[in-house]
């Protein structure tokens, strides 16, 4: 007799965790499609004491492109080019990892200070018009970007 109360107090316990569990996921109208990153967008604004953003990147300013079909991600640091392994689900993004970086030498702090801003970003937010990307930090706005002219956002 005990092990069968044993067993229906577990089977219990399970179906009740499992319920609660299925009412915490969020629905779809409130996620966002991972898709909404997808294209090329160019930096606009850059949190750091540095330098004025037009005197890091005196020529071209740092551009991510996304691809969410493939889970990637690629870009310019305003020297090099980078890419590697887009690491996101909702609102969470990461660029730490098997990021690959061409080696040309860079003059000033323009790519050091974009690779080190881009590596402290674990969210993300796109505006309603899918025009602007902002990459943060816990609550902290680090970078924005526009949407690359022509590309259209999903």
């Amino acid at each position: 007799m005990k092990p069968i109360l044993l067993l229906l107090a577990g089977t219990l316990l399970l179906s009740a965790g499992c319920a609660t569990f299925k009412g915490s996921r969020p629905s779809k109208e409130t996620s966002t499609p991972l898709a909404v990153l997808d294209g090329s967008w160019t930096l606009d604004l850059l949190a750091t004491p540095v330098a004025a953003l037009d005197s890091l990147y005196p020529g071209r300013k740092p551009e991510l492109t996304f691809d969410t079909r493939n889970k990637r991600f690629s870009g310019y640091t305003g020297c090099n080019s980078l890419n590697g392994p887009l690491v996101s689900s909702d609102h969470t993004i990461s660029f730490r990892g098997d990021i690959a970086l061409t080696l040309m030498a860079c003059r000033g702090e323009g790519e050091a200070t974009f690779l080190q801003q881009l590596k402290r970003i674990n969210k993300y937010d796109v505006s309603s018009d899918n025009r602007t990307l902002t990459l943060i930090q816990g609550d902290i706005a680090l970078m924005r970007f526009h949407r690359k002219q022509g590309e259209k956002g999903r």
